[in-house]
């Protein structure tokens, strides 16, 4: 989930089979589905109109100190706290300073709404005597990515370098920020049909949340700047991997996706909390032959599922990671959306074939034209986009219903709805203050 804990497994990885079975152990029990909730912020110096950066005092750090004071533990790194935690909850840094909010696994989608309203209360409070404003947004509105200080972390300290050779564009990860919602698989056709159907849902999504149309001050042109931007990064790294479109995929889902990974390169392992780079060596070479006298663990395979960034990402859960970061009610409304079209099998079957005209030839225009125009997008065979997400919004409420959810919890629903019936994103009222 979304942030699950990991226990420390420097177990030795002597073959292809052992990463394919990481993915089995993760299989949960059919009916224990539970919601998982990544939540980015950017925070905003009011008097400056600057992103925060970490020192200073009204920076990060000062940030951190008062959230401790509400109950949270700090984690500290090198002597400097880079994340907090209290239960399951957990806050960390992305490499920009965006705070990122990690709520803990639920089944209903109200708790997600609950949990993070107060959050962003506590926040609020707290930001509010630092001029401190909270953006709930998918792109800094005023500032360029390279007047952006990365935060003091070990693992930023290397590997943002490292993706900046692979793409220039990488450094707009320190102004870009989403909601990403994790979802448990119950099978391993149950995470193929999954990540198969997110791939194809997702532009619809990305039009229903686009919330980043402005950056350095200006309209770009696109309704999601976040998203056109993720789009041009290393594709040997992100985008849409088109295997999972294929016929077979969800017979062979692990093996796929593993041989998928393998072909990538390691940004970087840890040995006795140092981290080590890893300049040009895929992980294939790494489990076949090792490096620098290092054999690879499982450790370092869970870490390199996370270090590549598919629209749609396999690791202990399925992760989805398209929208804009957008208010409070649509983040909760995006994990009850999934929950009914993942966790429902008639619901599940219905949106696929609602979507199955989404295949490798179209796939990838339909993200762009999701980002440039919102709602307004139509595509190629002449559908808009609107009427789509509305049988894709009615049948995961049939899922939900299936699911005997409550109904204050498949009301969530209803701000997608209003969306669609108005044909308006949040980037159509852009504000850059959280609703």
């Amino acid at each position: 989930m979304a942030n699950e804990k990991h226990e420390v497994n420097r177990l030795e990885l002597t073959g292809v089979k052992q990463c394919c079975d990481y993915f089995a152990q993760c299989i949960k029990p059919a009916g224990s589905g539970r919601i998982g909730l990544e939540y980015e912020i950017i925070l905003m110096d009011t008097l400056l109109n600057k992103q925060i950066s970490y020192w200073g005092l009204n920076g990060l750090r000062e940030v951190f100190l008062e959230l401790m004071k509400a109950g949270y533990q700090a984690v500290v790194e090198n002597g400097l706290i880079i994340g907090l935690a209290r239960g399951d909850v957990k806050v960390s840094l992305e490499p920009g300073g965006q705070l990122e909010f990690s709520g803990a696994p639920v089944f209903r989608g109200i708790d997600i709404f609950e949990e993070l309203s107060d959050f962003l209360s506590l926040l609020q409070s707290i930001c509010s005597r630092f001029n401190i404003s909270i953006l709930c947004v998918g792109c800094n509105p005023s500032e360029a990515a390279e007047q952006i200080e990365i935060i003091p972390r070990l693992r930023y300290e290397v590997i943002m370098p490292l993706l900046v050779e692979e793409s220039a564009l990488s450094v707009n990860q320190t102004i870009t920020a989403s909601m990403q919602i994790s979802l448990d698989y119950f099978s391993e056709v149950h995470a193929g049909n999954c990540l198969a159907l997110g791939i194809r849902v997702q532009p619809f999504v990305v039009a229903l949340c686009a919330n980043s149309p402005m950056v350095r001050g200006m309209l770009t042109g696109w309704k999601s700047s976040r998203s056109a931007m993720w789009r041009n990064f290393s594709s040997s790294r992100s985008g849409i991997p088109h295997f999972m479109l294929g016929q077979q995929f969800s017979e062979d889902t692990f093996g796929a996706y593993t041989r998928w990974a393998l072909e990538k390169e390691i940004l970087y392992v840890v040995r006795n909390g140092v981290v080590i780079k890893m300049p040009g060596v895929r992980f294939s070479d790494y489990l076949r032959s090792g490096y620098d006298g290092m054999r690879a663990n499982v450790d370092d395979w869970i870490l390199h599922l996370s270090s590549v960034y598919p629209e749609a990402r396999l690791k202990n859960v399925v992760e989805l990671r398209s929208a804009d970061t957008c208010s409070t009610d649509y983040a909760a409304a995006l994990g009850v959306f999934w929950k009914g079209l993942f966790y429902s099998d008639v619901a599940s079957d219905h949106a696929s074939k609602l979507v199955r005209f989404v295949d490798a030839s179209t796939v990838d225009q339909l993200y762009l034209d999701a980002a440039k125009y919102g709602l307004a997008a139509v595509t190629s065979d002449h559908y808009q986009f609107v009427d789509i997400l509305k049988e894709l919004v009615e049948v995961s409420r049939y899922g939900l219903l299936n699911l005997e959810c409550e109904k204050n919890e498949i009301s969530l629903l209803d701000v997608f709805s209003v969306a669609i019936k108005e044909r308006r994103s949040p980037a159509d009222y852009f504000d850059s203050q959280c609703n």
